[in-house]
């Protein structure tokens, strides 16, 4: 089952007001096959002030400050995740939004020139902002990949200018 049917969730909250016994069976099961989602769904509650850091470590057995650097890590994960959905790599190796035929070391070097998001939407139409800062976190992560094709193109540009002085480069 890959998508939760909307009847399931309230059902789930019907059986836990009814027999919570059976749900905290399930999650238990749900747990043990996943430790990370009972951490996610505790920090999950930290955030919405549902449950103070300290309460949530105790609940987990784990100091606040190792809950604290799991949750980092769970955070970045599911950024991680966030952006990559947003990115594939072509038949050639370069990282290219999902979304448009757009490369993603050309929004790093549009945003290099013009030193803004919402700049590099105005001068790159297609784009979402999610787009954009999907591109820019992939960057941050693939520094020397992206690097490299920028220069690649760069060194393209010099060595047409280089063969055609008349032209109008831009």
């Amino acid at each position: 089952m890959s998508e939760v049917k909307p009847w399931i969730l309230p059902q789930v909250e019907r059986m836990a007001l009814e027999r919570p016994g059976r749900i905290a069976s399930a999650l238990a099961a749900i747990f043990a096959n996943d430790p990370d989602l009972e951490i996610e769904l505790t920090a999950m509650a930290v955030e919405e002030n549902m449950l103070e850091l300290h309460e949530a470590a105790v609940y987990l057995n784990m100091s606040p400050d190792e809950l604290n650097q799991r949750v980092t890590a769970l955070s970045e994960h599911q950024d991680l995740s966030d952006d990559m959905a947003r990115i594939k790599k072509d038949v050639g190796g370069v990282a290219r939004l999902v979304s448009s035929p757009v490369a993603i070391w050309e929004v790093v070097r549009e945003y290099r020139r013009v030193g803004a998001v919402d700049q590099v939407l105005e001068s790159m139409p297609m784009l979402s902002e999610l787009d954009v800062r999907a591109a820019l976190s992939y960057a941050g992560r693939n520094p020397d990949e992206i690097g490299r094709e920028i220069k690649r193109y760069d060194d393209h540009v010099e060595r047409t200018r280089a063969a055609y002085p008349f032209a109008d480069a831009r």
